[in-house]
């Protein structure tokens, strides 16, 4: 890449100092330290310190054991290839926090670089791709620090770099506003949920008795094979049920769909060894999923899309384990007639069902209107990140900013 007028190239070795993260041996006295380990490395670079794991370690931990402001840490060897080389910036530290054997820590000593214009930039594909590349091919499975100071950096002037760590700073603080709404929103629903899924709180204007069912009185299980001609769709916990190939995993469906059971559109399809993990969902599509599903057919007592919202309150999840057969969770299933003798309380007028559907359909569909906006938010984040940190958009100390020709 030609570097922009007033730009240079600095590999990281030449800006950082690096030090790998502590194996730590435990003691019943001694220091107790917070660590930062794989699991605190989130979608953003940023880390919040709250839910760090805690440990007493023997002995006592140096000045260089623990993390400053401004320490760039980076994923250095996990089972997902994918999360190595992962980077968190460190900033607001108030205690003493250390980092876990699986990570490395960058510490600058150049005063050419700014750490967070670095953390924006190790966070790009650019500095993905190169990760990989120094490492010897895609997704490396264990990053070294010769890796690391191998990899060169396209550095601006620092105001530059600065600017440009303020203006992604400013995205990203829009992404956390959104993402902290999104999660006001998930509890929201779920109280309402809890509520309106127990009679706790009712339908304005509706009084209808409730009563308790077995799920056979509710439900009968369709058995129809032998529609191969029909497309193939999956049911997920969290997306519904969709077209298989919109799923990222990899279609290890049997040639043979002879057996693969039938859904139409007003059914409910559920996982019949993770029906305990509220993998079930009402369909939409007509189409043909596994024999590992069990798909039902709502009866007139009770309405498809309450139904489908019923299924994922947590006691209802707990009456399908406790009725799932098996030793262990991995062989534990839930097949029609077990299913069947389950006992629910539901409201006995349709209407009142349809209604409390209404309400945490409006919920879900403002769920997914943020979700999308975040996702579009994202989109443009990075699409402005790419452009600013190879220069094709450069910026003004001012504020302002104007492509790399002006």
């Amino acid at each position: 890449m030609k570097l922009p007028k007033g730009w240079k190239k600095g590999r990281f070795g030449e800006l950082a100092t690096f030090r790998n993260g502590l194996n730590f041996v435990l003691s019943d006295s001694g220091d107790v330290v917070s660590v930062v380990g794989v699991k605190d490395f989130q979608r953003n670079f940023s880390i919040g310190y709250e839910n760090l794991e805690k440990v007493r370690i023997a002995g006592r931990l140096s000045e260089d054991d623990l993390l400053r402001n401004d320490d760039l840490l980076f994923v250095r060897s996990n089972g997902n290839k994918a999360l190595v080389g992962r980077c968190l910036l460190i900033k607001s530290i108030s205690k003493q926090i250390s980092f876990s054997g699986f990570t490395i820590r960058a510490r600058l000593r150049s005063a050419d670089a700014c750490s967070t214009y670095l953390g924006y930039y190790f966070h790009s594909g650019y500095a993905r791709r190169k990760i990989d590349q120094a490492g010897g091919g895609t997704n490396i499975a264990n990053l070294s620090q010769d890796v690391l100071a191998s990899i060169d950096i396209p550095l601006p002037p620092l105001p530059e770099q600065r600017k440009i760590a303020e203006i992604l700073g400013a995205w990203d603080d829009g992404l956390e506003t959104l993402d902290a709404l999104i999660a006001a929103k998930e509890r929201r629903k779920k109280g309402l949920m809890q509520r309106l899924l127990t009679g706790k709180r009712r339908v304005k204007g509706i009084a209808s008795k409730w009563a308790t069912f077995k799920l056979g009185q509710l439900f009968s299980e369709r058995v129809e094979q032998n529609r191969a001609d029909l497309p193939l769709l999956a049911i997920t916990a969290d997306r519904g049920v969709l077209p298989r190939d919109e799923l990222s995993k990899r279609d290890t469906s049997s040639e043979d769909k002879s057996k693969y059971l039938r859904i139409v559109p007003g059914d409910i399809g559920y996982n019949t060894m993770r029906m305990w993990q509220g993998v079930s969902a009402l369909s939409a599509l007509e189409g043909i999923i596994s024999p590992a599903y069990t798909v039902c057919i709502p009866s007139g007592k009770i309405d498809g899309c309450f139904a489908a919202h019923f299924f994922k309150l947590p006691h209802t999840i707990h009456l399908f384990r406790r009725h799932s057969q098996g030793l262990v969770d991995d062989t534990l299933n839930l097949k029609y007639p077990n299913f069947a003798t389950i006992e629910v309380r539901i409201p006995t007028d349709v209407a009142e069902q349809r209604a409390i559907a209404d309400m945490l359909d409006a919920c879900d569909e403002e769920l997914c209107l943020l979700r999308d906006q975040r996702a579009a938010v994202e989109r443009q984040k990075r699409g402005l990140m790419q452009r600013l940190l190879t220069g094709r958009v450069r910026t003004r100390t001012h504020g302002q900013t104007r492509t790399d020709k002006d």
